[in-house]
């Protein structure tokens, strides 16, 4: 159940890289767009700028502040386009395939608001970690009971039953036989096998239940 459990976190998880992965790559485009449109402005007004210049209609300063806004603007959309670049490869990563023409996101479903104390409860109750947390804890205390048992003794019972004919060449009677047997074992020395075991399991335990420790209530 624990492993179920941790199979749900990892679907989560890889949901939630594919949408962050097409989220970015749309947001990146859009801003390729919007910056590639701001060099074309800026470099139309850099090339008006040095015309006025030649005319002497405006100083050399106002062509090297066109310039350096121009400059400015390139250098931006640079960046925009290595980001985009990233965030291609994201999606390659996360889904298998570059992205071709995206549609738009869908608009969420409106749902209703709970209170506080109800939303914290449903996530409680059905988060893949804490749940694979309380079935952690499950088998680490199932593991320490186990381990305390090898310090028991143990009972063992066996029945054995046979029919055989008396003789092998002419016709007799049948001869029955039952068998039983029962064993007593008791662990009297181990070399300190079971006492580690026993110490391990505990472990196990205290790591298990420190969840609790870290959440408002547990189950």
């Amino acid at each position: 159940m624990a492993g179920r459990e941790r199979l749900r976190s990892s679907e989560i998880q890889l949901i939630q890289r594919v949408i962050d992965a097409y989220v970015a790559v749309r947001r990146d485009q859009a801003l390729v767009k919007v910056y590639a449109d701001q060099v074309t402005v800026l470099d139309q007004e850099r090339r008006e700028t040095e015309q006025r210049f030649a005319v002497r209609d405006v100083t050399r300063t106002d062509v090297a502040q066109a310039q350096g806004r121009l400059a400015a603007a390139q250098s931006q959309l640079a960046t925009i386009e290595a980001n985009l670049a990233i965030s291609r490869a994201q999606y390659l990563d996360a889904v298998g395939q570059n992205p071709g023409d995206l549609a738009p996101e869908p608009r969420a479903a409106p749902s209703p608001r709970p209170d506080l104390d109800t939303t914290i409860g449903v996530a409680e109750q059905n988060s893949p970690v804490l749940r694979t947390a309380r079935f952690t804890e499950l088998a680490s205390r199932a593991q320490v009971t186990e381990a305390k048992a090898e310090f028991n003794p143990s009972v063992g019972l066996q029945i054995t039953g046979q029919r055989l004919p008396s003789s092998t060449l002419l016709p007799s009677p049948q001869i029955e036989a039952v068998t039983s047997a029962l064993t007593l074992t008791q662990p009297l020395f181990s070399g300190g096998l079971r006492v580690s075991a026993l110490r391990q399991a505990r472990g196990a335990e205290r790591q298990a239940t420190s969840w609790r420790r870290t959440t408002p209530s547990g189950p």
